[in-house]
């Protein structure tokens, strides 16, 4: 039975291409297709051949006359839509595409209905059921999608819910979380040059936050709730970048936390694991909306393999990543509850080690990518199996 697997992404990200890593050194042809050159992620690939094709919509270049032109053609042809992608895949291909709303997600899923050699599976972490449907080419696309893959992985309970709701059967649908690799994320990477850098003694307790700097992350009510700690027993460290950063400042000074914040900004993956392991608490308040909420969370997850307590909200996929003793969730909102979890955290160093521990246990033996790896291969594998038997029952 051959076993290849193209991963098409719109964007390349280290942390989906880890875990498919370990599938390939275990044998299994894993190459990736990508639609565009991302500079969110920056990422060149994780080691896994990568092979360019280009959406449609990019060739109209960018700006707000490409917009305009953009929502034009959507009428007539899918601006998502990939420049010679059906002659890239292979026969006898598992095609992994990621979410319902992508376009190259349509055109794979669209493709499998004509092409009987593709197995497509589809990954989701959307958790809000009919998201983005109100863009008549998104809703053609979720359409497709639905119609067209075989098989779908759900990167949390909450995600497989939304399929569920959006129609989707729940036999075609897995619920397996995707991990890090722990022997990169992990307590010994502590670096007291970082700390250095970021001001921080070792007396002080440093808390992190590591991620998108966007309102619904819950940053301004984390700085109001560190404005009730005692300034001399913790520093806040927030890495990341956004359009929030200037608010977050202004906010920062106005609350006397100016020298209580560091804004370390945006910090490679590759440096990412010693800059964990360098704090001492993880903190991630997301905020639920009527759009939005937090989905896998793979900050939680870093945080969590570097032995670092969580406190986090009990919304989104927060509690079921964090589970009931690797941190402390409260409700989102909240502020009183986050200021005792965070002053809990900052006074009592046996619970800080407590909780970490717990998180790094669950990371070792539930989201690893060597742990993931072991159930996607399992699930391939049988996929592979099921349509081999439909395949002859049909000749």
């Amino acid at each position: 039975m051959s076993r290849q697997i193209t991963l098409v992404r719109e964007d390349l990200e280290d942390r989906d291409l880890a875990n498919w890593l370990p599938l390939a050194r275990r044998g299994i042809d894993v190459r990736v297709v990508a639609t565009r050159r991302s500079r969110t992620y920056a990422s060149t690939g994780c080691g896994l051949p990568v092979t360019h094709a280009r959406r449609i919509g990019d060739l109209l270049g960018r700006g707000a006359l490409a917009r305009r032109a953009e929502r034009l053609i959507s009428r007539g042809v899918d601006p998502g839509r990939a420049l010679g992608l059906e002659r890239l895949l292979r026969v006898g291909d598992v095609v992994c595409v990621n979410e319902t709303h992508i376009g190259v997600s349509a055109q794979v899923a669209t493709l499998a209905r004509h092409r009987a050699d593709l197995l497509v599976v589809v990954v989701c972490y959307e958790n809000v059921p009919f998201r983005y449907e109100e863009d008549p080419v998104v809703a053609r696309r979720k359409d497709a999608v639905r119609r067209g893959a075989h098989r779908f992985v759900a990167a949390t309970p909450g995600a497989r819910d939304a399929l569920r709701a959006e129609g989707v059967e729940s036999s075609r649908i897995e619920v397996q979380p995707f991990g890090v690799d722990s022997t990169r994320f992990a307590p010994e990477r502590r670096d007291p040059a970082i700390r250095e850098r970021w001001g921080a003694s070792d007396e002080v307790v440093v808390v992190l936050y590591a991620g998108r700097l966007l309102r619904e992350k819950g940053l301004v009510e984390l700085l109001l709730a560190c404005a009730d700690l005692d300034p001399a027993r913790f520093l806040l460290v927030l890495v990341g970048d956004g359009p929030e950063e200037l608010r977050l400042r202004r906010a920062a000074a106005s609350l006397g936390l100016g020298d209580r914040v560091v804004f370390a900004g945006w910090q490679p993956w590759d440096d990412m694991p010693r800059v964990m392991a360098s704090a001492d608490v993880f903190a991630m308040p997301s905020l639920p909306t009527p759009y939005w909420e937090e989905q896998l969370g793979f900050s939680l997850v870093e945080a969590m393999a570097s032995g670092l307590p969580v406190v986090s909200t009990a919304s989104g996929a927060m509690p079921y990543v964090v589970g009931r003793d690797a941190g402390l969730l409260i409700e989102p909102y909240e502020r009183a509850p986050l200021r005792d979890a965070l002053q809990a955290l900052v006074a009592d160093r046996e619970q800080r080690v407590r909780l970490g521990a717990a998180g790094r246990r669950k990371v070792e033996t539930e989201l690893d990518t060597e742990v993931v790896a072991v159930r996607l291969e399992s699930l391939i594998d049988g996929w592979l199996r099921d349509r081999a038997v439909a395949i002859e029952s049909r000749t």
